[in-house]
């Protein structure tokens, strides 16, 4: 079985939902991960991106949503649902725990297995307790409704990752490697391969997104970067990965630029996935 090739409407989200969809269908995808992530803090630096607010959303428009998504010729493979399950106070961390638990009711009702999420450095021993704790309910909740949730290292090497999968001990909470977030984060020298292999046996979805410019925010259409993404598919592929392969493109303005050159660097970044994969 292949696996799935899907586009984030990350690239998109200025624009409306349909003109997303619009744009990812007439890239030649089948699927689509939809960015559903929560107005909470920390905000993302190009602001709130939520397509498919879950608070708002009755059954109904779930079904509504997920005939229009149909309606492209596309299926949901995932649903970027990022909250910070640390949180800086305890309030914030059940909110935060709330609007997640949201977004994997959400990814069952439109069809979609994996929710995404951070996964953070705790800046005090209350805090890591506050997300252990947080995963226990979160891993229930996936239990129930047949839904992964994927922790997306922000920061954090392979190695602890492994010690955060071995202590959480679920077969619904796994990984989602972003190398391009490992190499913004962790520095631009920092060996993606080696770091992958020590966590791959958890990696359940994978962001394909380059990196080209210094520690900043720059994902270009993937090929046009410098990350050796065969290297990683040849690694993934050594442990018999079945999770999607999620295109993911932002750039210095993401959503500023000219629809027709987004429209072009999904397309070009699909078309490269599919040749060396």
């Amino acid at each position: 079985m292949k696996n799935i090739i899907s586009c984030s409407t990350f690239p998109y989200h200025r624009h409306t939902l349909d003109r997303a969809l619009q744009g990812v269908s007439e890239a030649g995808y089948e699927y689509v991960e939809l960015v559903a992530v929560a107005p909470l803090p920390p905000w993302h630096p190009y602001g709130i991106m939520d397509v498919a607010p879950p608070e708002k959303l009755s059954d109904s428009d779930i079904s509504i949503l997920k005939k229009k998504i149909s309606d492209y010729g596309l299926q949901v493979s995932s649903i970027s649902g990022h909250v910070d399950l640390y949180g800086e106070t305890p309030e914030l961390s059940d909110l935060a725990l709330w609007a997640l638990k949201k977004r994997i009711v959400l990814a069952k009702g439109l069809g979609a297995s994996i929710v995404n999420t951070y996964s953070f450095w705790g800046k005090t021993e209350e805090q890591v307790n506050r997300f252990y704790g947080s995963m226990k309910d979160v891993a229930k909740c996936c239990a129930a409704n047949n839904i992964t949730v994927a922790v997306e290292p922000i920061g954090v090497a392979g190695e602890h990752l492994l010690k955060m999968m071995n202590r959480i001990k679920s077969r619904y909470v796994g990984v989602n490697y972003d190398p391009a977030c490992q190499r913004m984060f962790l520095g631009l020298e920092f060996n993606l391969k080696d770091d992958l292999a020590k966590i791959a046996n958890h990696v359940v979805h994978f962001h394909v997104c380059d990196h080209i410019k210094g520690n900043a925010f720059y994902n270009p259409a993937v090929g046009d970067g410098v990350i050796d993404f065969k290297a990683l598919f040849d690694t993934l592929k050594e442990v018999d990965y079945k999770g999607p392969y999620s295109v993911e493109v932002e750039f210095d303005q993401v959503g500023l630029e000219p629809l027709e050159t987004i429209d072009q660097a999904v397309k070009k970044s699909r078309e490269y996935v599919e040749a060396i994969l």
